[in-house]
């Protein structure tokens, strides 16, 4: 989904700070209705072209991720993932080197509609996923925890 920050500070180094953070654009006031829709309809048609190829192919780091084919490769290796680890390691690479929180993980594995699910149980698939893919929690090379926040996939900057 993409993000527009709306704000009253302008600074040029407060507008880096937000796109920096993960924000797509960033629209300080005062501005024109028409510039708020210009820029909306600009990050939903740059939206649409990252997910115009849903299946595709995705890469982290030195792995290949195939959802067509619901496969992640290392090199020749084929790793085998549940179809939960692969809905999160993709959700992850989607967000971009962004925070996911776990609501937003488990909304991913279960759907809206499930309010029964402990938020715990997120972080019990990403032990399982960093153990497929010979990832070290301390020093991590896929996917990183940010206490209090949820996790993120390790994107080079």
């Amino acid at each position: 989904m993409p993000v527009l920050i709306l704000s009253a500070r302008g600074t040029t180094s407060e507008r880096v700070s937000g796109i920096a953070n993960g924000a797509d654009d960033y629209l300080p006031k005062p501005f024109s209705p028409a510039e708020l829709v210009v820029r909306v309809k600009a990050l939903l048609r740059r939206s649409e072209r990252r997910e115009a190829d849903p299946k595709g192919a995705m890469t982290l780091a030195d792995l290949v991720i195939d959802r067509e084919r619901q496969e992640v490769r290392r090199g020749t290796e084929r790793l085998a993932l549940t179809q939960s680890e692969m809905s999160l390691l993709v959700a992850l690479v989607r967000a971009r080197g962004r925070i996911v929180t776990r609501a937003v993980l488990l909304d991913q594995l279960y759907g809206k509609a499930e309010a029964d699910v402990l938020d715990r149980t997120v972080d019990v698939y990403v032990r399982r996923l960093r153990d497929k893919l010979g990832d070290d929690p301390d020093e991590p090379r896929y996917v990183a925890t940010v206490r209090g926040a949820g996790y993120r996939a390790m994107i080079d900057p």
